[in-house]
């Protein structure tokens, strides 16, 4: 073998070194007396794939549709490319190369949908550079 063994060391080196594609910075997010999202900060560099898992209750969806425009943060900051931003909607979300693939925990093709007309289940965030 010549030299293959160390590409991977070079590509986590470069994510590493990568500036994030999108940053979120002690975001937090209330609906009434209810905190959802508490004080979350967390990065997604170019080549990286992030998961969430947790217990039900624990915000995950939260987390996903306010990166993907469907909730905005109670506070906190979110940027896109090193510059704040707040993402309106989950058309500015695309803009902003933030998309959500939506589960289907259904088997008829129905989806429940919520009142912006957003399928109801939960999703994968792709975050893709411009």
């Amino acid at each position: 073998m010549t030299g293959g063994a160390r590409e991977p060391e070079r590509e986590a080196s470069a994510v590493a070194d990568a500036a994030p594609l999108v940053q979120l910075i002690d975001v937090t997010r209330r609906f009434g007396a209810t905190t959802a999202l508490a004080g979350v900060s967390f990065d997604v560099k170019p080549g990286e794939t992030v998961g969430l898992l947790g217990s039900n209750g624990a915000g995950k969806s939260t987390l996903i549709k306010t990166l993907s425009g469907i909730f905005g943060p109670t506070s906190g900051s979110i940027l896109a490319d090193g510059k704040p931003t707040q993402i309106e909607s989950p058309v500015h979300a695309r803009e902003q190369g933030i998309v959500t693939v939506h589960q289907k925990h259904q088997r008829r093709r129905r989806v429940r949908h919520d009142r912006r007309g957003e399928p109801a289940a939960g999703g994968v965030l792709a975050v893709h550079g411009q």
